[in-house]
């Protein structure tokens, strides 16, 4: 907490139970040792970084880090076998936000990312690290997508998407992830200029073509879209 806070500690309290003699020492000396390997080689910087934005990362994440020119970190998390990545941005109060490749772009003189507004240099950071860690966004052996159609349902591409889920708030509103959607839920959606409409959510359901993704369907019609788990929308509150 002090590291993600940059503060320095000049003092640490030890309870006074945590008594250090003949009896305890063989376990204190295995638990310091334990944390010692923590804080060696690229493993170092892994911890380091997990501590100061408050999350842990796994051994086999890619994990990268930029500082932009105002001094802010930025995060890059990608775990392999997942089709999408994980900004952490300390302006953004560090929490976490889904991209992959195709929410990257590069229009007139503001680059975005989803819907976080980038500057060139961090924009061009993130095409890096997405060029970097294509083959970690691949399926696992043993986790090949189910054959297409094998549920009888429409699946929608990333790719074809128009527009995107709004998560403007408001007093009658509630940020939901897509993986908490159910049918009946009225959520926001921006268009590509930006205007805001309500949709209906009809059905949802995991996609069989891309693990770990979301399909929706909205309005009771062929109309819908894919979308990664985490992925974040603006909801009608429910009435209670």
């Amino acid at each position: 907490m002090a590291r993600r806070e940059r503060v320095m500690l000049t003092t640490i309290e030890v309870n006074s139970r945590d008594r250090l003699d003949d009896a305890s020492l063989a376990a204190f000396v295995l638990q310091a040792r334990q944390y010692a390997n923590r804080y060696q080689g690229n493993q170092a910087l892994r911890i380091w970084l997990g501590e100061m934005a408050g999350v842990e990362f796994g051994t086999s994440d890619v994990v990268m880090h930029f500082v932009n020119a105002l001094g802010e970190d930025l995060i890059f998390w990608q775990r392999q076998g997942e089709g999408y990545a994980k900004l952490l941005h300390s302006d953004l109060d560090w929490e976490p936000r889904c991209i992959w490749p195709e929410v990257l772009r590069f229009r007139s003189a503001v680059p975005v990312v989803a819907d976080i507004i980038l500057d060139k240099a961090e924009a061009f950071w993130l095409a890096a690290c997405f060029e970097a860690t294509d083959w970690a966004r691949k399926p696992l052996p043993g986790r090949e997508p189910a054959e297409a159609g094998t549920r009888g349902r429409w699946e929608y591409g990333f790719s074809a998407r128009v527009g995107w889920p709004s998560d403007r708030l408001t007093s009658r509103r509630e940020l939901v992830t897509a993986k908490e959607l159910v049918a009946g839920d009225r959520i926001y959606w921006l268009s590509r200029r930006w205007k805001e409409r309500g949709r209906l959510v009809s059905e949802v359901w995991e996609s069989t073509e891309v693990p770990g993704a979301v399909c929706v369907r909205f309005d009771q019609l062929m109309l819908g879209d894919t979308f990664w788990p985490d992925e974040r929308f603006a909801r009608l509150k429910q009435e209670r």
